[in-house]
Parts: structure tokens; C-alpha cells; sequence
């Protein structure tokens, strides 16, 4: 029966319109794109769901969907779901095929609106594992139903506040280099060295500080430490260097993984007046893998 709601969207195509849309979202192969209007997939939505539930259910079970506006539609339908245990288990089913723009900021639950809005703690929940999904474009589901809940008292200013702390302070170059575009010429560099220092815990720094300047003797005690912990049995290092990042946190102790090697003997420096390029080998080997784990 789902066929018969493929043929519906496909007598709503506009040539033109997908014309338009491939623009919107390049990484939308153009084939899948038939140029439907939203207005008339909510109309379509509303009255599949009234006179037609049980072809919705084949439809919603027929995945991954052939069309762009047959994956939106999907989502209109998941939209109209009251039930929010319902709503959730079918929108973490669909998440897979959640790969534009246009997906997720059409998802606008009514399982949390009007006399479900006590389900908003739990979209709360949900938006905030999704934020922490590797998949873009389930973090920006996440965001997205999250701006949803501004006006709301379920929205904390502490959900931009924890992402500020990471995307604006933590990453930051502070090199000075925004001030050159910069029409008022403030420097934000400034600025955030300043917070950062306001933020850092002094007996951390202090102890930081001595790290660095002490740097050969740190050097040698981690290479001791990388050596004796791979003679030792993996789940006892790593155990015991989880339970220290929890207590301490992750940005004081590293965490031991497999894999990692030993101490090394101290690289003797290498001289050459006429060298004009430095390369590491293994620092683009890890920049690489770090990129990828991302994407």
C-alpha cells in the first residue's frame, strides 16, 4: 500500500520546484528530489493519518524511502504521534536516514505540545544524547529541538553555556586574527585568554606551569609509565585511569588505551642550518585519525 502513497507525492512534484530545491541541499543526490511543496505534505500527512493509518504504517516500515519528500513526509507523520515513548522509538529507528537540513528542522513533536507538555523533560533528554550523537546531522537534531524548547520553562541557559565553554573558549586560536575582519576591531583573542584564565583552577596552573618547565623529566616519567602500565593487565591501567579522570577529569589525566607504546629513549636534536621544513609524521598521523573519528 505504501506504493500508493509514493504515487500521491509523485502527483504533487513540481519540475520547477525541484529545480530549486537541489540548490538547497547539494548532498541530496537530485534524482531523490521531486519538488513537492511543505504545505501540501502536511496536508497529505494529516489526511493519510485520518483516513488511511494502516498504509501510514506500511509507509513508515517501507525504509530507507526512494524520494527526498517521501523521507519528509515520514517525518510530518512521526510529528503527529501523541505518544511520546511511540514518537521516540520511531524517530531513533529513523535517525539512519536523517541526512539534511530539511529533515531535521521539520521534526516538531505533538507528543510534548499543548496537554503533552509534560512530556518536555524527556525531549529534553533525548535532544541532549542526540547532541553527543557522532552523526552531524543527529547532533543538529538534537540543537534544533532544542531551540524549540527557548520558550519554555524546560530550556536552561546552562545547554549554551556547556556548548559555549567547548565550541567558543576551549577551541578558540586567540591568535588576534578576528580583529582584522572585524568592523569595530574588537580582538576576541583577548577576550578569551582573560576567561580563560578566570576559569583555570590556580593549583591546577601552578602545577601545569612547573610541568613545563620541567619538561625533560615529565618526558621520562611518562615514558617510565607508558612502559610499566603495558606490563601490567590492560583492565587494571584502564580502569584505574577512568576512575582517576572521573575524580580528577579528563583534561588532567589522559586515558590509556590499547595500543599505546612504550617509553622511549629521549631523541637526540638534529641540527641542519639548511633545513627549511619540520615534519612529523606521526602528529599528522593522529590529526588524520582525530579528523576522522569526527566526520
Amino acid at each position: 500500500m505504501s506504493s500508493s502513497i509514493s504515487q500521491a507525492i509523485r502527483e504533487l512534484a513540481e519540475p520547477k520546484l525541484a529545480e530549486f530545491t537541489e540548490k538547497l541541499i547539494p548532498t541530496v543526490d537530485p534524482e531523490r528530489i521531486l519538488g513537492v511543496r511543505m504545505p501540501a505534505l502536511r496536508k497529505l500527512a494529516k489526511k493519510l493519518l485520518r483516513e488511511h493509518p494502516q498504509e501510514v504504517t506500511e509507509f513508515k516500515a517501507a525504509v530507507p524511502h526512494d524520494f527526498q519528500e517521501e523521507d519528509l513526509l515520514h517525518v510530518l507523520l512521526l510529528n503527529e504521534e501523541r505518544d511520546f515513548a511511540a514518537w521516540h522509538a520511531e524517530v531513533t529507528d529513523f535517525l539512519p536516514y536523517m541526512t539534511n537540513w530539511t529533515l531535521t528542522d521539520a521534526v516538531s513533536p505533538a507528543c510534548v505540545k499543548g496537554r503533552n507538555a509534560a512530556n518536555l523533560p524527556k525531549l529534553e533528554r533525548a535532544c541532549l544524547n542526540w547532541m553527543l550523537d557522532d552523526r552531524v546531522y543527529v547532533q543538529r537534531l538534537g540543537v534544533v529541538v532544542l531551540m524549540s524548547l527557548l520558550g519554555t520553562e524546560y530550556f536552561s541557559p546552562e545547554h549554551l553555556r556547556k556548548e559555549y565553554e567547548y565550541n567558543g573558549i576551549e577551541t578558540c586560536a586567540v591568535d588576534g586574527m578576528c580583529q582584522t575582519r572585524c568592523p569595530v576591531n574588537i580582538n576576541t583573542g583577548d577576550l578569551i585568554r582573560r576567561l580563560r584564565s578566570e576559569n583555570q583552577d590556580k593549583l591546577a596552573a601552578t602545577g601545569w606551569k612547573v610541568a613545563a618547565q620541567q619538561w625533560g623529566i615529565m618526558d621520562k616519567v611518562a615514558g617510565k609509565a607508558l612502559t610499566v602500565a603495558q606490563k601490567l593487565p590492560f583492565p587494571v591501567v584502564h580502569g584505574t585511569t577512568n576512575i582517576a579522570r572521573k575524580v580528577m577529569g579528563d583534561d588532567m589525566v589522559p586515558s590509556y588505551k590499547k595500543g599505546l607504546p612504550v617509553g622511549g629513549p629521549a631523541r637526540k636534536p638534529h641540527k641542519d642550518a639548511t633545513a627549511e621544513i619540520v615534519f612529523f609524521p606521526r602528529l599528522r598521523e593522529l590529526h588524520v585519525r582525530r579528523r576522522g573519528r569526527r566526520r
